[in-house]
């Protein structure tokens, strides 16, 4: 998720509890963030990129339980 739907989910998670239970959650962002549950993956993907790239969607899968998986590779200029 991106770090907008994570910090809304800490918010609801005061009131309501955490909604993705135990599941592991990548928060993809920029910025440093809270990790209030020890499975927030706080692991920088993309520290060795020295420049931005661009991206090609490649594949998308959904599956039945809600998750999407989406495929993407560098695009060849």
């Amino acid at each position: 998720m991106g770090s907008r739907k994570y910090e809304h989910a800490l918010e609801l998670s005061k009131s309501y509890g955490w909604g993705y239970g135990n599941t592991p959650t990548i928060v993809v962002t920029s910025r440093i963030l809270p990790a209030d549950r020890q499975n927030i993956d706080g692991t920088p993907f993309f520290d060795h990129i020295e420049q931005e790239q661009a991206l090609h969607l490649k594949d998308v899968i959904a599956y039945k339980n809600g998750m999407v998986e989406l495929c993407y590779e560098i695009r060849k200029e």
